[in-house]
C-alpha cells in the first residue's frame, strides 16, 4: 500500500518469528486490511530479527513522508515468548490459532487449513462454534519427520539446477512423471537416483516430486484416507503454496477424493501466521481499548545481551538443559530477562531460592484452581473413612437360614444369632497392591476392607504412580496388549517385587501377598444400563501379568510371596462377600462374619469417596456459574487419573487458571442435574443416546460429554489411550454430542508411553485460546443480561411513575 505525505498510518503489527526466518505484516487498525508485508532471514536471535523487521516497516511508511502510529503488536511462533516479555507484546498466540484466524479472515467458511512451510506441515480441522465463527477442532503436525515440505522441493530443484521461482514452469513442461515413494526423504532421494538412471528428465522428475507433497500431507501426516469427513472447503497456505506445481498437485489430490471440493489458496500464503497474530492483536486492543506494547521506537532501540555458556546450564534435574539468557534494556531503563532452551518449568528460574518461589506460586495456583483429577488419584488410595468397628463376639446379628425342600423348593427364615470373631492379629501381615487400572475407582473398597478386618493401614502397600523411570525399569516382561495402561502393569508389579518387598528399612516390605483381583464388573451411577462390565483386557490383566512373572522364573515363589488374583464383581454384593471370604478367610485367619462386615464397610467407603468428590465438584461448578468462568471436565477411564498415563495434561490447564473436574466429581443428585440438563426425564439414563451401554467406563464417558453439552461453563478434555478398543465406539458418539451442542472440546486419543511434550504444549495453548474466547462470551452475555435487567427495571419504574401521575391527574379536586 502507498501512503500520502503527512498521513498518520494507524496500524497493528503481527510477527511470525520462526527459527529460519521471520515474517511481519502491518494491518489497518480499523479495517484489518494488510498494508505492508516484511520478511527477513533469521540471524539467530529473535530480538535482533524483530528490531530489523520493525525498522523495515517503519522505514517503508516514512519513505512516503507518512507517520506510523503502531496501535498494537502481537507475535506467534518461535519468537513469541521472548517478545511477550521483552517488548510487552499484546498477544502471544499459538501458531495453530494464528493460522486459523488468518484463513477464516479470507475464507470464513473454511473447514480445513493446510499450511506447508519450509520445514513443517500443519493441517487444521475447523468447526463452527456457538457464535457462528470457526474454531480449531483438531490438528496434525509433522512433528517426527519434515520430509516432503518446501525445503525438500527446493533442495531437489537445486540438484537439477532449477531456480525455485522456475519450479512450476519447469514441472508443467513435463508430459509424464515418475511415481515417487512418500514419507521419507531418504527413499525419495533413492527414487530420484533410480529414475535418473531410467532416463527421466528434470521436468518429469520435478513434476513427480510435486505430486509427492499431497501424499505426505494426507497419508503421512494426517493419516486419514477419507478427506471428505473433514468438510469440503480447503485453504492452502504457507510459503510452499507459492509454488504453483505444488498447488496443482494438492488441488488434484483433494478434488479426486472430496466431491464438490472448494480449494482456496490464501492471498498471502507466506505471511499467514503473521496475519493471524495481527488479527488477534487488533481484536484484543480494540476490546481493551489500550495496548501493552512498549512502542515502536522503544522496540527498535531496545538494548539486549545474550549468554549461553556453562553458567546458564540448568542443574535442577538430570536433563541439564543448555539454556540461553536474553537480557533486554529499554531506553527508559527497564530491564528484564528471558530464559529459553529449557524443557520444564524448573528451567525458568536461576537459583534454588527462585525455584522455591516458583513452587510456592504453583501451590497457590493449585489452591485457587483445584485439579480434582489429581485429588481423586491420591484420595483413592488413602484412608479417608473410619470404618465402624467390628461387633464384639456374640453380638446379635441378623441372618437368613436356608433349607431345601421337596420339588426343588427353598425355605428362607430370618434368625438372630451371635456374631463370630477371630480376633486375628494381622500386625505382621503385609499386602501389596498395584496402583493400576480400575483400582483407581475401586481402591477405597479394598483399602477399607483390609482396615476393617484389622490390617494396619501401613501394611497395605501400594505401588507408586506411574513414572517414566518405573516403566523403563520394569516394563520388560513381555507385551500383553497394544494398550499402554495394560502394559505398564508389569512395571508396577516389578516395583512391588523388587523395591517394596526388598525395602531395606522394612517400611514397605517384606510382602506376604500381592493382591491384584480380576475385577469383572465395577460400580456405576447410571440407570437402566445393559451391564457394568469392565474392559476384558483390564479384567484379565491379573492373569496375564501372573503369566509374565512366572513363564521362565516364578518370581513370586522365589520371593516367598503368595500372588492372589481371584475374580470379584461389584454388581453382586452377596457374591462379592462370598468371594472375599473365600480369598482372605483362611489367609488372614478371619471369620466369615468379619469378612462380610468388612465388605459392607468397603461399600460405605466407596459411597463416601463419591460424596467427597461430588461435593468438591459441585462447589467448583457453581462457582464457575457465578463468575462466568470455565472449568475443564476430563473424560477418561479411571486409570487416566494416573499422572504417568495422562502425561500431566490436566496439570497444564490448571496452571493456566482452569479448575479441572473428573467424571466422579459431577454431582449425581437428580434434582441438581435436572436444573442443568433440562428436558430429560431421567438425567442418569443414557439409553436414548447409546442403548448398547454395557461397558461401565465407556458409558460414563459418554454421559459426562452429554452433561457438558448442556452446561455452558464446562469444556471437555477427552483422554484415551492408543488402540483402546472399548473407547473406540464412543469417539463418534461423543463427537456428535459436542458438535450438536457446539461445546468446547479437545481430544487426545493416542496417549502412549511416549510423552510428546511439544505437541502437548501446542494442543494445550490451542485449546486454552478457545476457552478464553468462551469465557469472554460468557462475560459479555452476563453483562448483556445485567444491562437488560437494569433497563427493564428503569422502564418499569418509569411506567409506575407515569401511572401514578396519570392517576393523580384523574382524581377530582377537593
Amino acid at each position: 500500500t502507498k501512503f500520502e505525505e503527512g498521513q498518520v498510518v494507524r496500524g497493528v503489527i503481527g510477527l511470525d518469528g520462526g527459527s529460519t526466518s521471520s515474517k511481519a505484516v502491518l494491518v489497518d487498525h480499523e479495517t484489518g486490511d494488510v498494508l505492508y508485508k516484511a520478511y527477513t532471514l533469521s540471524k539467530g536471535n529473535p530480538i535482533r530479527d524483530t528490531k530489523d523487521i520493525l525498522t523495515e516497516i517503519k522505514g517503508y511508511v516514512e519513505s512516503f513522508g507518512a507517520t506510523l502510529e503502531c496501535t498494537g503488536f502481537g507475535a506467534t511462533g518461535y519468537a513469541a515468548n521472548v517478545l511477550e516479555e521483552s517488548v510487552k507484546a499484546d498477544v502471544n498466540i499459538v501458531e495453530t490459532v494464528a493460522h486459523m484466524m488468518s484463513a477464516v479472515r479470507y475464507v470464513p467458511h473454511a473447514d480445513v487449513v493446510c499450511d506447508i512451510g519450509g520445514q513443517d506441515i500443519k493441517v487444521l480441522f475447523l468447526a463452527e462454534n456457538k457464535e457462528g465463527t470457526r474454531d480449531v477442532r483438531d490438528f496434525r503436525l509433522s512433528n517426527q519427520c519434515s520430509a516432503g515440505n518446501g525445503m525438500l522441493l527446493q533442495a531437489m530443484a537445486d540438484q537439477f539446477g532449477v531456480h525455485l521461482h522456475d519450479y512450476a514452469d519447469t514441472a508443467f513442461g513435463a508430459d509424464l512423471s515418475p511415481k515417487f515413494s512418500y514419507g521419507c526423504a531418504v527413499f525419495l532421494d533413492a527414487d530420484r537416483v533410480n529414475f535418473q538412471k531410467e532416463g527421466f528428465t528434470a521436468q518429469e522428475m520435478l513434476s513427480g516430486l510435486a505430486k509427492v507433497l499431497p501424499k505426505n500431507v494426507w497419508q503421512y501426516v494426517v493419516q486419514v484416507p477419507r478427506l471428505a469427513e473433514f468438510g469440503r472447503v480447503f485453504v492452502l497456505q504457507g510459503g510452499t503454496q507459492r509454488n504453483l506445481a505444488a498447488v496443482k498437485a494438492q488441488v488434484d489430490y483433494i478434488e479426486e477424493r472430496v466431491p464438490n471440493a472448494e480449494v482456496v489458496v490464501h492471498p498471502h500464503t507466506g505471511e499467514a501466521g503473521a496475519i493471524g497474530a495481527a488479527m488477534e492483536t487488533r481484536r484484543v486492543v480494540r476490546r481493551k481499548g489500550s495496548s501493552t506494547f512498549i512502542g515502536l521506537e522503544q522496540a527498535i532501540n531496545l538494548g539486549y545481551t545474550t549468554r549461553n555458556d556453562e553458567s546458564t546450564v540448568c542443574h535442577f534435574c538430570p536433563n541439564e538443559c543448555s539454556r540461553t539468557f536474553i537480557d533486554t534494556k529499554t531506553p527508559d531503563g527497564r530491564t528484564s530477562r528471558y530464559i529459553s532452551g529449557f524443557s520444564c518449568e524448573k528451567g525458568t528460574v536461576e537459583s534454588k531460592d527462585a525455584l522455591k518461589v516458583l513452587a510456592k506460586e504453583r501451590n497457590e495456583i493449585r489452591r485457587q484452581y483445584p485439579n480434582l483429577v489429581d485429588e481423586e488419584s491420591r484420595l483413592a488410595f488413602k484412608k479417608f473413612y473410619e470404618p465402624v468397628p467390628l461387633p464384639k463376639s456374640g453380638a446379635s446379628k441378623k441372618d437368613v437360614r436356608v433349607r431345601r425342600k421337596m420339588f426343588f423348593r427353598v425355605a428362607r427364615r430370618m434368625v438372630n444369632r451371635g456374631f463370630t470373631r477371630s480376633y486375628a492379629d494381622l500386625s505382621n501381615i503385609k499386602i501389596g497392591m498395584p496402583r493400576v487400572m480400575n483400582l483407581y475407582s475401586c481402591a477405597p473398597f479394598f483399602r477399607h476392607y483390609f482396615d476393617s478386618v484389622g490390617l494396619p493401614k501401613e501394611n497395605l502397600v501400594w505401588s507408586p504412580p506411574t513414572t517414566e523411570e518405573m516403566w523403563v525399569e520394569g516394563g520388560r516382561y513381555g507385551s500383553i496388549d497394544p494398550c499402554y495402561p495394560s502394559k505398564v502393569i508389569q512395571a508396577h508389579m516389578h516395583e512391588l517385587l523388587f523395591h517394596a518387598h526388598t525395602d531395606e528399612k522394612r517400611k514397605r516390605g517384606p510382602l506376604d501377598y500381592i493382591y491384584y483381583p480380576c475385577i469383572t464388573h465395577i460400580p456405576s451411577f447410571l440407570n437402566n444400563v445393559m451391564d457394568t462390565a469392565a474392559c476384558p483386557i483390564v479384567a484379565g490383566s491379573p492373569l496375564v501379568t501372573k503369566a509374565s512373572f512366572t513363564k521362565e522364573v516364578n518370581f513370586f515363589e522365589r520371593e516367598g510371596i503368595d500372588y492372589v488374583d481371584d475374580a470379584v464383581s461389584f454388581t453382586e454384593p452377596n457374591l462379592l462377600k462370598k468371594r472375599m471370604f473365600a480369598t482372605w478367610g483362611a489367609r488372614l485367619g478371619i471369620t466369615e462374619d468379619e469378612s462380610d462386615w468388612a465388605v459392607e464397610q468397603g461399600f460405605v467407603a466407596l459411597r463416601r469417596f463419591d460424596e467427597i468428590q461430588e461435593e468438591r465438584g459441585k462447589a467448583i461448578i457453581e462457582q464457575m456459574e457465578r463468575e462466568d468462568r470455565v472449568a475443564i471436565l476430563v473424560i477418561g477411564r479411571p486409570y487416566h487419573n494416573d499422572p504417568g498415563l495422562n502425561h500431566g495434561i490436566p496439570d497444564e490447564f490448571q496452571v493456566l487458571g482452569y479448575p479441572v473436574l473428573s467424571i466422579r466429581s459431577i454431582p449425581k443428585d437428580p434434582v441438581w442435574l435436572k436444573r442443568r440438563m433440562r428436558g430429560l426425564a431421567d438425567p442418569l439414563d443414557l439409553n436414548d443416546v447409546w442403548p448398547e451401554n454395557f461397558s461401565a467406563n465407556s458409558v460414563q464417558k459418554v454421559w459426562a460429554a452429554r452433561f457438558a453439552a448442556f452446561h455452558p461453563n464446562i469444556a471437555v478434555l477427552d483422554l484415551s489411550s492408543f488402540k483402546c478398543g472399548h473407547d473406540a465406539p464412543t469417539y463418534g458418539l461423543i463427537d456428535r454430542i459436542v458438535k450438536t451442542a457446539k461445546a468446547p472440546y479437545s481430544a487426545l486419543h493416542d496417549l502412549d508411553a511416549n510423552k510428546p511434550g511439544g505437541s502437548i504444549q501446542i494442543r494445550v495453548k490451542t485449546y486454552s485460546y478457545k476457552l478464553k474466547m468462551v469465557e469472554e462470551q460468557l462475560k459479555d452475555e452476563s453483562h448483556l443480561r445485567t444491562e437488560l435487567a437494569r433497563r427493564v427495571a428503569e422502564k418499569r419504574l418509569e411506567l409506575l411513575r407515569r401511572m401514578e401521575h396519570q392517576s393523580a391527574q384523574a382524581m377530582p379536586a377537593r
